[in-house]
């Protein structure tokens, strides 16, 4: 079943939900958003706390807050992989870039059994591509969303992971979901790509 999931990874504010929304739908594969279904799984970890979480957004150490949850996203990821057996996987910005080459690898190795992980990006610019962005993702605050995509576009990570990799510039979320299914070849009776 792993051969049917389509993984979308890239940084924030490059159209990975409206591509995955609109995939899964013409692709008839369920919709999988791992930002909604992370925080039931973070909050049933035993050593996770909120609180920690709650405090250092509040101290505004979002940066911090972020590097706090990294070890519990990586886990999520194996998790929900195993969760979802076929569908449309719709992964937030860092759920695919890490600084800690252990949950690196501990990613890489679960992604790396998948034939589609696509690496939405905007550009081969990064400059450009970390600009533009903003204007599409004004709902995290300026300076932390600077740190924050600034790293998820420079990291090696998303391409390392990556089988595919597809701009999103100039381009609307249904030529980007065109792109994506001249890529796949999926058939089979609960799964099928059209």
């Amino acid at each position: 079943m792993r051969d049917r999931n389509i993984i979308l990874i890239g940084p924030m504010g490059v159209g990975k939900s409206s591509v995955a929304k609109e995939l899964s739908v013409i692709a008839g594969l369920e919709y999988i958003d791992a930002d909604s279904a992370r925080w039931d799984y973070f909050y049933a970890q035993p050593d996770y706390n909120a609180e920690i979480v709650e405090r250092l957004f509040n101290e505004s150490k979002g940066e911090e807050a972020f590097q706090y949850m990294k070890p519990f996203e990586a886990r999520f990821v194996l998790y929900i992989l195993d969760k979802y057996p076929c569908g449309v996987f719709d992964f937030g910005a860092g759920y695919s870039v890490y600084e800690d080459n252990e949950l690196f690898e501990m990613v890489r190795s679960a992604f790396s059994k998948y034939k589609y992980v696509i690496f939405l990006r905007y550009s081969e610019d990064k400059r450009e591509s970390l600009k533009s962005l903003r204007e599409r993702h004004t709902d995290v605050p300026e300076d932390l969303y600077f740190k924050l995509n600034k790293g998820f576009i420079e990291s090696p990570c998303n391409e390392i992971l990556a089988t595919y990799t597809i701009d999103t510039k100039n381009k609307s979320v249904r030529e980007v979901v065109d792109v994506i299914l001249g890529k796949l070849r999926i058939v089979d009776e609960t799964c099928r790509i059209v």
